[in-house]
């Protein structure tokens, strides 16, 4: 039986940003997690740029910025009553899955399952819900 609607919860992950902190950013201590409604057919996640009219449903631009997100970083597919798909859309620093974070291959669509967490950026997991 396919779920009828997912949310994400993004939220940032202290044990992943230290796995790969390099020293160019500073982990947000006090940011809460946000949950987002997966509404239509297919969910953008990455950063807003005016200038390039992108405008991501999961916007990782919003305080606290993730700026190692790429600004069309990745698309969800969640069709009705269809499976939750993940895509990386060649973003510079990857998408992970799991806790072993697994690299997503660019292109190839990887289908997620109630409290998949992806990872990507600096500091940014999304837990997925179904509802």
């Amino acid at each position: 039986m396919r779920t009828r609607s997912w949310a994400a919860e993004v939220a940032p992950d202290r044990a992943y940003f230290d796995r790969g902190d390099d020293g160019s950013a500073v982990f947000p201590a006090n940011a809460a997690s946000r949950l987002i409604p997966l509404t239509g057919a297919r969910s953008l996640i990455g950063r807003r740029s005016r200038s390039l009219s992108i405008s991501p449903r999961i916007d990782l631009s919003l305080d606290p910025e993730d700026t190692g997100v790429s600004r069309s970083h990745a698309v969800l597919d969640h069709p009705p009553g269809g499976p939750l798909t993940v895509t990386d859309l060649g973003s510079s620093n990857g998408t992970r899955l799991g806790d072993d974070l697994k690299l997503l291959v660019k292109g190839v669509a990887v289908e997620l399952a109630d409290g998949d967490r992806l990872y990507l950026g600096s500091w940014t997991r999304i837990t997925f819900h179904a509802r």
